[in-house]
């Protein structure tokens, strides 16, 4: 007999086959799934845990190369309850996949697109996401524009490595959330932070705790 769970992670199952029977054992009870660079998950198996365990809260499928758009069909259909996601350096994942996701799952505060292939087009309905605390954009290249708007209720927003990012993007995020950002991450950006930037981080964000500017080539007020 296999007993129902709430939470399931890569170091309490080390096997697919195990993380399945536990999924299908613990149904409409299981809430959190952390399967973070677990060798041998693919989009079924997405599928049939979605299936079986629709009011998910918390997801990480990060580092699992062989997940792709898919994944997100599955959840956006069955989990549009889904809390937190987490899919770093999921590279087959396109902008497709993650605008099924923003369109489906308007519960999210946490969200974490670390290392995709996306472009600006992953972004466009960002908005529509009033819950949205966490925005991990980190190392994501292909981006050049940045949201139009985010929730009101934004309080990280990391954006380190996003080196193609057309200049004043960065300046536009920050004037949208800057009384609720708490955690800024800015590392490598360059040419890309304005003074105008460092001021606003510095002087018109009352709730910020960390700001991370490592290579920015502007670091002073005039």
């Amino acid at each position: 007999r296999i007993d129902r769970v709430e939470r399931i992670s890569e170091e309490s199952l080390p096997k697919v086959e195990t993380v399945m029977d536990v999924c299908r054992a613990s149904g409409k009870f299981l809430r959190v799934l952390y399967l973070k660079n677990f060798t041998g998950v693919r989009d079924l198996h997405v599928e049939q845990i979605t299936q079986a365990c629709p009011l998910l809260k918390e997801i990480s499928l990060s580092g699992n190369l062989s997940i792709t758009d898919q994944s997100l069909f599955h959840i956006s259909e069955f989990c549009r309850g889904v809390e937190k996601i987490s899919l770093k350096y999921c590279w087959l994942i396109t902008d497709l996949g993650v605008q099924k996701l923003v369109s489906m799952c308007k519960k999210i505060k946490l969200l974490s697109l670390m290392a995709l292939q996306i472009t600006s087009k992953s972004l466009t309905m960002l908005n529509t996401l009033p819950n949205l605390e966490v925005l991990d954009l980190r190392a994501c290249l292909k981006l050049a524009k940045l949201p139009e708007r985010l929730s009101s209720r934004t309080k990280r927003l990391l954006l380190s490595g996003c080196v193609n990012l057309a200049v004043g993007e960065v300046e536009k995020c920050i004037s949208i959330c800057k009384t609720t950002l708490e955690v800024v991450d800015l590392n490598g950006l360059g040419e890309q932070i304005s003074k105008e930037v460092i001021r606003m981080l510095f002087t018109e964000c009352p709730n910020m705790e960390k700001i991370s500017i490592a290579g920015c080539q502007i670091l002073h007020l005039e």
